[in-house]
């Protein structure tokens, strides 16, 4: 999946927008769905992530890549999903970041969209400017 980070960085808004449908919906349920946006191994990944990240996605991808030991602990990723619980919240700069569970049922690929065997990852949904 590395591979597909580099051109989808570009779409790190995405992620944001992308997302904040999730943040409407009342409660997780089961219907797939498809976004650009960030997938981490672990929760305490993804909350590092948003910790690290300034102005350079790169950079903050990179920062927690490092500290895992491995290239593609989080990545930037087309994915098709299944969005679970919210597992964490994280403040930043007065902005509230919640890490949602997704369930990971496909990947874009330079041959398009690729059925894989369901996975849990972390992602993150902007909630807002408020103070958890």
């Amino acid at each position: 999946m590395r591979s597909l980070c580099g051109s989808i960085l570009a779409g790190l808004a995405l992620i944001a927008t992308a997302n904040v449908a999730l943040a409407e919906q009342p409660a997780p349920d089961q219907t797939p769905r498809l976004v650009s946006g960030l997938i981490c191994d672990t929760r305490e990944q993804a909350e590092r992530f948003v910790l690290v990240l300034r102005d350079n996605i790169e950079t903050a991808l990179g920062t927690v890549n490092t500290e895992a030991g491995t290239p593609d602990a989080c990545m930037v990723a087309t994915y098709g999903f299944v969005p679970g619980q919210i597992v964490s919240e994280v403040e930043r700069n007065g902005t509230v970041v919640d890490v949602i569970e997704v369930r990971v049922l496909a990947v874009a690929t330079t041959n398009g969209l690729q059925m894989i065997e369901p996975k849990l990852y972390y992602s993150i949904v902007r909630t807002g400017d408020r103070v958890a």
